[in-house]
């Protein structure tokens, strides 16, 4: 079930998305969650880190914030949804997350769990659509049950 506790802690897990990972175990919001890691696209600034709960991982994507950014907000194509088995054929997405997203899932591949882990992902602004692309990827790529 999901309630008011579940998605203010998901909410923190967001906002320490902003910080520099030395920053993060330190924080008040920090407190359920353990740090693991954190990786940036270069090209568009975006960002995830990821955080332990208990048996649970969670990747938070923030939200937009800096001129890179809201560049890659604009950048709203339409692109063919990228799939492990190539373009697809009729889904359409915004092409800015997906470059955006694609370039997070390549850095985020090593860190991330494996096998029947829970994995929750969520985000804010361009957070909540490379947090939507990712989820996808995550779920192609047999990683566990996914929640987004």
């Amino acid at each position: 079930m999901f309630g008011v506790d579940r998605a203010v802690l998901l909410a923190r897990a967001c906002s320490l998305a902003f910080l520099p990972p030395s920053a993060i175990p330190a924080h008040p919001y920090c407190n359920g969650l353990q740090y693991v890691a954190q990786v940036e696209d270069p090209a568009t600034q975006a960002g995830a880190t990821l955080f332990r709960c208990g048996e649970e991982t969670i990747l938070a994507c923030r939200g937009s914030s800096t001129v890179r950014n809201f560049r890659t907000n604009f950048n709203v194509g339409p692109a063919a949804l990228e799939t492990p088995d190539g373009p697809h054929p009729t889904a359409k997405v915004h092409a800015g997350f997906q470059d955006a997203s694609a370039e997070l899932w390549r850095r985020l591949t090593p860190v991330m769990p494996t096998g029947d882990e829970s994995l929750t992902v969520v985000g804010h602004s361009l957070g909540g659509g490379t947090a939507t692309l990712l989820a996808l990827k995550a779920m192609a790529t047999d990683r566990g049950p996914v929640d987004l």
